[in-house]
């Protein structure tokens, strides 16, 4: 069973600082919310941190966006993650995304945010304002800003959830319960959301939860917050076999990665924030 919510505090004690949202920004998958006291609901946290046999050495769990990157680019990913090169980034291209999540979150948990909803610009506005009235944000609240590991194979994921919301399963006579993962998008949502693998990694974690019963119901939902739209995934036997499959195939790769002499560029290189090493 899930810790039960933040009681409310009825003040708006917080601030939409960048560095609160954790949103856009790659330690947020193995970060913990200070506001948020119960990250745990009896499953592995996810801590950033895991034991390479093959080399002996640290490494970090599997988060989306390692798979993802390794996949569109195994040198980035060597300057990124291992290498552990970090380059700035502008930042303003994320700023709209922080705050809504910020918000979102402090909104779930009960916190009065009455003093922070002015501070939004016209367009955040809209998009705080479009997500309050989503009907899947405004279903049972069970977490939000939740770290979530689990282990499929050899190889650990894991990553950072904007909300598990929850309700009556439907079609059920077992009282049984449907949890929605939800995904705030204020950009554009992935172009093969079933198998992008912030779907595939959360939805295996949250399936190897002690949260979910048998017979229960796990629903992805990535909320289009730029076309005020739901994208509404299924996880069924099929789709864990599939997704199993495939977080161990690229988890795979990324181990046994042995990079060419030469490497080939593509036009996507020109906007990476590594070409400047790498060309």
């Amino acid at each position: 069973m899930a810790d039960p919510p933040l009681a409310p505090t009825g003040r708006a004690d917080c601030s939409l600082r960048a560095e609160e949202a954790h949103v856009g920004v790659e330690p947020a998958e193995h970060s913990v919310d200070p506001l948020n006291a119960n990250n745990q609901a009896g499953c592995h946290e996810v801590t950033g941190e895991g034991y390479n046999k093959k080399q002996g050495t640290k490494m970090t769990n599997y988060s989306p966006n390692m798979l993802k990157t390794f996949k569109s680019c195994p040198v980035k990913y060597k300057f990124k993650y291992e290498d552990k090169i970090s380059l700035p980034q502008k930042s303003s291209f994320f700023e709209k995304g922080k705050k809504v999540h910020a918000l979102a979150n402090y909104y779930l948990q009960g916190l009065d945010v009455s003093k922070l909803e002015p501070t939004l610009n016209e367009d955040e506005q809209r998009a705080w304002q479009m997500l309050k009235a989503n009907e899947f944000f405004n279903k049972t609240y069970v977490n939000s800003e939740y770290n979530l590991s689990c282990k499929v194979g050899d190889y650990w994921i894991g990553g950072r959830l904007d909300a598990l919301v929850k309700d009556v399963a439907q079609n059920s006579t077992n009282a049984t319960e449907c949890y929605y993962i939800l995904d705030y998008k204020t950009g554009s949502i992935p172009q093969n959301p079933e198998y992008d693998y912030q779907t595939m990694v959360y939805l295996l974690c949250l399936s190897n939860s002690p949260i979910v019963k048998e017979g229960d119901e796990i629903k992805f939902v990535y909320i289009d917050l730029k076309n005020d739209d739901n994208y509404v995934i299924d996880f069924t036997p099929e789709r864990k076999v599939e997704y199993e499959k495939a977080i161990v195939e690229i988890c795979e790769k990324i181990e046994n990665a042995q990079l060419p002499e030469e490497i080939e560029h593509s036009k996507s290189c020109d906007f990476c924030e590594f070409k400047k090493i790498c060309l």
